[in-house]
Formats: C-alpha cells, sequence, structure tokens
C-alpha cells in the first residue's frame, strides 16, 4: 500500500484536492436543502472516479517528465522503473477513468466535464503540445483541471441527484471561484519549482515570469475570495461563515508561536498557502455539521469524511492544542 501511494503521489492530491471537492457536493446539498444521505452514493462514485483522474496526473507527469527531472535533480518515482510497470500504472489509471466514463454515458454534462478533466491534464504533460512549457496556458490547464472541472463535476452531480434544475448562477459562481483558487494553486507550484525548472529548461509561466505570476496570483485570491464568499453567503450556512475568523485565528497564531508564514503563491521558510486548511478541513465540516442539524442521520456522513481527510484535521486540532496549552503557560 505504500508503494502504491508513493507511486501515484496520493500524498501530494488525496486531501489537498479531494476534501474540496465533497466540501463542495456537501454545501450545494445544503443548499438545495438535500439530505446528505440521499446523494452520498453520488458523491463517492464521483470521489472514487476523480481519485482515478488524480493518479493517472501524477503517473503521466511522473512518466513525461523523467528527463527534466534529470536535468533538474528532483526525484522520479518512474526513473528506473521497467516499461511493463509504467504501463501497468498507466492502464490501471484509464480503466477505472473508462469504468466511470460509461457509468456517466446517459449524463453528457457530467460525462464532459469528468472528461474535461483528463484531457486538461493530458495536453499539460504529454508532448507535443504539453503546455506545461507554454507558458500562461500550461498554469490554466493545470488550475482548470486539478479543479475547475472536477468542482463543477461534483455540483452537477448534486443537482442531478436529486432532481433539482440547475442553477446557472450557483453553477457559474462555483465556477469562477474554481478556477480563480485553480490558478493560484498552479502559480504556487511554478514558483515554487522555478529553480528546477530553469534547471531543466522547462519554460513555465511561474519560472519565466515570476514577477508576473505573484501578481495574477494576487488578482486570482481576490476573485476567489469574493467568489467563496458570494457561495457561503448564498449557502445561508451561518457556521460556515463564523469559522472563517477561526481559521484565521488558528493561522495568525502558527505565525506568531512559530514563525509560519502565510503565503498567496510563492514559498517561504515554514510557509502555507492562504486558506488551504480552511477548504480542506474547515469548509466541507462546516456543512456537514449543518447538514447533521438538518437531516440527524447525515451525521453518518460526517463520520466517513473524518475517517477519509483525518491529517488535516488532525494537524489543525493539534496546533490549536498546543497554542492554547502555550497561552496558558504564558500567563
Amino acid at each position: 500500500m505504500g508503494s502504491l501511494i508513493d507511486t501515484i503521489r496520493a500524498d501530494a492530491w488525496w486531501e489537498h484536492k479531494l476534501s474540496p471537492v465533497l466540501g463542495s457536493g456537501y454545501m450545494t446539498t445544503f443548499f438545495l436543502g438535500a439530505s446528505l444521505l440521499d446523494v452520498w452514493p453520488a458523491l463517492l462514485f464521483t470521489l472514487a472516479a476523480l481519485s482515478a483522474a488524480a493518479a493517472y496526473v501524477s503517473v503521466i507527469n511522473d512518466l513525461t517528465d523523467i528527463d527534466d527531472d534529470r536535468l533538474a535533480g528532483k526525484r522520479n518515482r518512474f526513473a528506473g522503473r521497467s516499461a511493463p510497470r509504467r504501463a501497468a500504472a498507466l492502464v490501471a489509471c484509464l480503466a477505472v477513468g473508462a469504468a466511470a466514463a460509461v457509468a456517466w454515458r446517459h449524463d453528457p454534462l457530467a460525462l464532459g466535464l469528468y472528461a474535461c478533466g483528463w484531457v486538461s491534464f493530458s495536453l499539460y504533460s504529454i508532448p507535443p503540445v504539453r503546455l506545461k512549457g507554454r507558458g500562461f496556458l500550461g498554469a490554466l490547464a493545470d488550475g482548470a483541471g486539478a479543479h475547475l472541472f472536477p468542482q463543477l463535476l461534483v455540483v452537477v452531480v448534486v443537482f442531478h441527484r436529486t432532481g433539482a434544475a440547475l442553477d446557472a448562477a450557483w453553477v457559474a459562481t462555483v465556477g469562477g471561484w474554481a478556477l480563480a483558487h485553480g490558478l493560484r494553486g498552479a502559480l504556487w507550484h511554478q514558483l515554487g519549482d522555478a529553480e528546477a525548472d530553469t534547471r531543466a529548461g522547462v519554460r513555465t509561466f511561474g519560472s519565466v515570469h515570476p514577477r508576473r505570476a505573484q501578481w495574477l496570483a494576487r488578482l486570482a485570491f481576490a476573485a476567489e475570495l469574493a467568489a467563496f464568499g458570494v457561495l457561503l453567503w448564498r449557502s445561508g450556512n451561518v457556521l460556515a461563515l463564523s469559522l472563517v475568523p477561526t481559521y484565521i485565528a488558528l493561522e495568525t497564531v502558527r505565525s506568531q508561536l512559530w514563525g509560519v508564514t502565510v503565503v498567496i503563491a510563492g514559498h517561504a521558510p515554514r510557509a502555507r498557502i492562504a486558506m488551504n486548511d480552511f477548504y480542506i478541513v474547515f469548509y466541507p465540516l462546516s456543512f456537514l455539521v449543518a447538514a447533521t442539524l438538518r437531516h440527524p442521520l447525515d451525521a453518518l456522513v460526517l463520520l466517513v469524511q473524518v475517517a477519509l481527510f483525518p491529517r488535516h484535521l488532525r494537524a489543525a486540532i493539534g496546533d490549536a492544542a498546543r497554542a492554547t496549552r502555550s497561552l496558558v503557560a504564558e500567563r
């Protein structure tokens, strides 16, 4: 299992990418007034389908980056592995993705959004297109594949599962938030890898235009916060809104007590990317708790969420406990 997790780099995307996606599924279900237990089978299937897509991203990135990673001095999980093993990893991802596509064959919108995620990352990584080395288009493809299409997919799945008519404004706002967040995440990654990409001769937007990338990331962050604020307001979930200052307080304590730097994009010693923990922990849990107050049996979904995504929740609780002990000791 450890070898599998390492091969598909699950530690890099499992909580960061998929917990916020489920959060949007919970939020949309709450917005529609439905029970999460009624929607949960569709959400679980979407989670499995997106896991296959995320694993494909990791595999195809490593397979197409072998030479570049060697020049950059970076570790590549497929360097030195046999051709049959490389092919087996790729075929396994494609097989699960194809099964999901077949299951969605009667839902053209969901199928199209799911396929767009695969296409985005294929264009991002695979020559001769390989948008990764084509400036801004690479960052856009990365952000769209990692966040925009998965977020839109889960929203559409919830609407279709509940039988509700699509709310165009809701879907558009989720899309705007997800695209801005995805673009900022892509720029953060590129800025952090700028030195290695320069050594390898890969012309990402972040390595060629670092100042523009920083400026664009700040602009994307502003749009991201504005769209997310609209979503929380329209959802009517007071708990989610009230947890925003709680999250800010946690990051402030981390900064003051342990020298952690919160960044919008780019890297710094002991840096944390702004809003990351809110999207992974506070966002989904706030809607799960609110849903449980409406539909008590939805607490079962809350328990599953905690079991599936424990790492960042445990870290947040641990940091809050450490901070409380430090403050008490100072007094």
